[in-house]
């Protein structure tokens, strides 16, 4: 049997949509201390896209269902 260590890069861009209500200062304040720290509706949104593009699924914990679209998916290996 062989081995060999591949570095594997893959870079998604992504389009999220998040429900209008939780795009508050109230909901960041409830949001930040208990699911992820966040200081501002770009980093919950940053928030949200990290997940999807790690899980492929649309539903973000401490956010509910998101819609996405996943505009690019690009993979790079490199042998180390």
């Amino acid at each position: 049997m062989n081995e060999k260590t591949i570095l594997v890069t893959i870079t998604k861009e992504i389009e999220v949509n998040i429900l209008d209500e939780m795009l508050t200062d109230e909901y960041l304040k409830e949001f930040s201390p208990y699911m992820f720290p966040v200081d501002s509706i770009e980093e919950l949104f940053e928030h949200a896209a990290q997940y999807v593009a790690r899980f492929d699924q649309s539903f973000v914990e401490g956010i509910g269902n998101v819609g996405y679209t996943e505009l690019l998916e690009d993979i790079e290996t490199e042998m180390l």
